[in-house]
């Protein structure tokens, strides 16, 4: 038997490279890459686009991390969807830590080179955040790799996203403890990755890809 076919989004900020992890250890398992943005789009409508460049001839597990999982959801009632998969993720823009949600408003203001950072930025990420040097160098290169204006677009359509109201499939969703970004206590995972911040399907991938396999034989 085929294994099943599994589409994830990488987060907002990041390639495809960023689900190289799950991509190595999964059968089956498909990224998506980015399109631009259009003017004054929200988050379900580019959902709604990136769904269409997703050829199916049956169901398919859709999943990603962090905005990669939001689109996910998004997208779950416009394809056959036969679960999420969401790593690090949540259902609404409100779930998003509040330090964050002004922030987000106010990248928008921001020139596209500040998001074109250099590479020593690599440095300072390993020393907030549980990363090797080569994984940090390979995610701050990943912000070269995204369409120009396409960050400060994702973080006000996250913050004005007022969430996916009733899932249109059934949902497996693994969390750090420790997670910054979009903290533990306000979503409510499957499964909790102990000591694991907003990048485990880098920082804790065993545990990750133990969690989407389990998942997927448990809907077999």
């Amino acid at each position: 038997m085929p294994p099943p076919r599994v589409v994830l989004i990488p987060g907002l900020g990041a390639s495809a490279r960023l689900l190289d992890p799950q991509r190595a250890a999964l059968p089956g398992v498909e990224v998506l890459g980015w399109a631009p943005p259009l003017d004054e789009e929200t988050l379900p409508s580019y959902a709604s686009r990136l769904a269409a460049t997703v050829e199916t001839d049956g169901p398919v597990y859709l999943g990603g991390v962090s905005f990669g999982g939001m689109l996910a959801t998004e997208m779950a009632r416009l394809l056959p969807c036969r679960g999420l998969l969401l790593i690090a993720s949540c259902l609404s823009g409100r779930a998003v830590a509040g330090w964050a949600r002004p922030a987000g408003r106010l990248l928008r203001r921001l020139p596209d080179r500040l998001f074109r950072p250099p590479r020593g930025w690599a440095r300072l990420l390993t020393r907030v955040s549980p990363v090797s040097r080569a994984q940090a160098e390979a995610l701050v290169g990943m912000l070269h790799e995204v369409p120009p204006g396409f960050v400060p677009w994702g973080a006000r359509a996250i913050c004005e996203w007022p969430g996916a109201g009733p899932l249109a499939a059934p949902l497996w969703h693994i969390h750090g403890d420790r997670d910054p970004l979009i903290p533990l206590r306000s979503v409510r995972p499957t499964r909790v990755v102990r000591g694991g911040t907003h990048l485990i399907n880098v920082t804790h991938a065993g545990e990750v890809n133990r969690f989407l396999e389990e998942a997927l034989a448990e809907d077999a």
